[in-house]
């Protein structure tokens, strides 16, 4: 870690992991032309080391493979505070998400002041520019006016899917 804080990154394509998920790391590797870190002269290991690997996740099925059929593409807008976000950037927004995902996530103030009528007039938008499903989550702004509860309902009634600790699964 010392050394990738001080010293800037090479212009290779060299796909480092992630912390949430091996699967996409193989995708990045597969599916996108990125090196594999792991691999010599980067990493230590061989080509052998790595399908030794990946045989006995995918016999234990600790590490399923993703393929590209099985990915889902998820837009997430977060702190709008709707109405100070403008009506037209709104739009915009909903429309590209729509255009460019299978669902939306709405993360976190998404009114401003957590008023009702903010929430109406956002779900109105989110009804006639978000033609995906959409989940989303309330964030600190929404509980200001102690009206969170309408808030959550408005949404909801709109269609939008709001969590609270919970887990939504969708086909």
């Amino acid at each position: 870690l010392q050394h990738e804080v001080h010293h800037p990154p090479s212009g290779d394509r060299i796909c480092q992991g992630t912390l949430l998920s091996r699967a996409q790391y193989l995708v990045d590797i597969e599916c996108w032309g990125y090196r594999d870190a792991r691999l010599r002269p980067t990493g230590l290991m061989t080509g052998a080391d790595i399908a030794h690997m990946d045989s006995r996740n995918l016999r234990t099925g600790t590490s399923p493979m993703t393929t590209p059929k099985e990915i889902v593409r998820v837009a997430a807008l977060g702190d709008l505070h709707y109405p100070k976000i403008p009506q037209e950037v709104l739009q915009g927004l909903l429309t590209q998400a729509t255009e460019q995902a299978v669902v939306l996530l709405l993360c976190g103030d998404l009114t401003d002041y957590g008023q009702p009528d903010e929430a109406q007039r956002l779900a109105q938008a989110c009804i006639t520019y978000a033609k995906i499903p959409t989940l989303g989550v309330l964030g600190n702004h929404h509980y200001q006016s102690g009206q969170h509860e309408e808030v959550r309902k408005i949404l909801c009634d709109a269609g939008i899917i709001m969590l609270d600790g919970d887990v939504c699964e969708g086909r």
